[in-house]
């Protein structure tokens, strides 16, 4: 690729954590994000988001990821999450 078009690209990154893998039942715990510049070599922004979920986290997941029934109840929906992306 030309190295004038590659001074100007932005690249999105997002990573989202669940509460398991079906996902017809099991719903977005954790949003995060990086904006980067590929031409600086580095981010223009981040963000890390907890989600609130409707159904209570497994005992299981709790373990895992260290994330309480009662720290995510502190925070915003999935849908209000998603949209602080926009």
């Amino acid at each position: 690729m030309n190295p004038e078009v590659q001074k100007d690209i932005l690249i999105l990154g997002v990573d989202v954590e669940t509460n398991g893998l079906d996902p017809a039942n099991d719903e977005i715990t954790e949003v995060g994000a990086i904006l980067f510049h590929w031409g600086e070599k580095r981010a223009l922004s981040t963000m890390g988001e907890i989600v609130r979920v409707e159904n209570a986290l497994p005992p299981d997941i709790e373990k895992l990821t260290g994330t309480s029934n009662h720290l995510v109840s502190q925070h915003g929906t999935e849908k209000e999450v998603v949209f602080s992306l926009l």
